[in-house]
Order: structure tokens, then C-alpha cells, then sequence
């Protein structure tokens, strides 16, 4: 196992993961038997359903408060006190072909 520098600890916690592996298995075997598929499968959806709703929700929290945060760069004054102009992206590419081509000479 990676970390373990003692081998037989390294055995020893694989066992203990397959021992639970094993145990797992009949656990979810009697909650099939007990309660059925269906209702197990559906709220496994409900499940996923919410943790991807509280994933997303976090996310775009996030991303608005890192908007916010670069927004708040922008208008900030720099040394001299003046607004920073708000320059637009380039839609150039990083370098020009025709630059490369003609290396400066011109056309």
C-alpha cells in the first residue's frame, strides 16, 4: 500500500478492506432482500439527485464570489490613482502565422 513502509501492516490493512468489503456485500444483499430493488434504486437517485444539486449550488457560489473578486481588481486604483482601463480580450492568437512566415519582412 502506498505510504506503508511496514509489510505486514501493509498486509494487515488489506485484509481489514476486504473484510469490510466482504461484510458489505451481505449487508447490502439483506437491505435487497428486505426492502427490494426499486425503492433502494430510487432513493439512491434522490440521493445523487441532491448531493449533485448541493455540488452545483457550492460551485456557482464559488465561481460568483471569484467574478466578484476579479471584478473588484479591475476598478481598483493602481499607483497613481487612476482607474485601470478595462481591456478587452484578444481574439489574437498567441502567435501569427504570417508573422512566423514572412519573419518580419515585409509582404
Amino acid at each position: 500500500m502506498a505510504g506503508i513502509q511496514d509489510t505486514s501492516t501493509a498486509i494487515w490493512l488489506a485484509a481489514l478492506t476486504a473484510f469490510v468489503n466482504f461484510a458489505c456485500t451481505f449487508v447490502g444483499l439483506f437491505l435487497v432482500d428486505r426492502i427490494g430493488r426499486r425503492p433502494l434504486s430510487l432513493g439512491s437517485l434522490a440521493g445523487e439527485l441532491r448531493s449533485s444539486r448541493l455540488c452545483s449550488i457550492v460551485n456557482n457560489f464559488f465561481i460568483n464570489q471569484w467574478l466578484i473578486f476579479r471584478s473588484t481588481l479591475r476598478s481598483r486604483p493602481n499607483k497613481v490613482g487612476l482607474e485601470r482601463p478595462y481591456v478587452r480580450p484578444s481574439t489574437k492568437s498567441f502567435f501569427d502565422l504570417n508573422e512566423i512566415r514572412y519573419m518580419g519582412r515585409g509582404r
